[in-house]
């Protein structure tokens, strides 16, 4: 049931995620893996919102970002549930949400930016398959210090910090980074970003 007052569109962007959840999974499990992907999408929103606020009047920026988006952005309102295939695979698939509050372009930029963290977490889990191929270990604890490490890289990433960009005061990264520590452990099949095709041209009726 779609929410009230926010629309899918078939030409919206949309963005496909394959996860490996093994065989049976557990409900909690589930629910923590959609809960990181909410926190993921609502931490992505809250960036997109950032950089569509005029940047002429820093001071009037921060202020309109705070009073606007601070502590209100969630996923729902940029992003639309198209499928979700509960077997394993588990396969999700996002579609922007327009409403008044949140025009498809903050959805587009958001959504860029949740393919990015999820390619990102894919290259780390690649590396650190290569590593434990060498050298094996059982120690769950150097998994999620990893990913940890992994998610910390990928907010930089994300936020421009590597640049020297700066976020508002208000900004927490601590959403994203605990959304990234989570994800990180679900071995990542898939994921693909992919914009609505262009409408043909209309000739000329000169």
């Amino acid at each position: 049931m779609a929410q009230a007052g926010t629309e899918t569109s078939t030409l919206a962007p949309t963005l496909r995620l394959v996860v490996d959840v093994g065989d049976s999974p557990a409900l909690p499990w589930v629910r923590d893996y959609f809960d990181a992907l909410n926190d993921l999408c609502a931490f992505a929103c809250e960036i997109a919102a950032w950089d569509a606020m005029p940047k002429s009047d820093p001071g009037r920026r921060a202020y309109e970002w705070s009073r606007q988006f601070h502590g209100a952005v969630s996923a729902s309102r940029y992003f639309g549930v198209q499928r979700i295939r509960l077997a394993s695979p588990l396969e999700v698939v996002l579609t922007a949400a327009s409403s008044k509050a949140a025009p498809v372009a903050y959805a587009l930029t958001a959504m860029f930016l949740v393919e990015r963290a999820v390619k990102l977490l894919m290259e780390w889990q690649r590396h650190r398959k290569e590593i434990e191929e060498r050298e094996p270990t059982e120690h769950s604890f150097l998994h999620s210090l990893g990913a940890g490490i992994a998610a910390t890289g990928i907010v930089a990433d994300l936020t421009g910090a590597e640049e020297g960009r700066e976020m508002p005061d208000e900004f927490d990264s601590r959403r994203g980074h605990n959304a990234l520590k989570t994800l990180a452990l679900v071995p990542i099949l898939y994921v693909e970003m992919t914009a609505p095709p262009r409408e043909p041209e209309r000739p000329s009726s000169d």
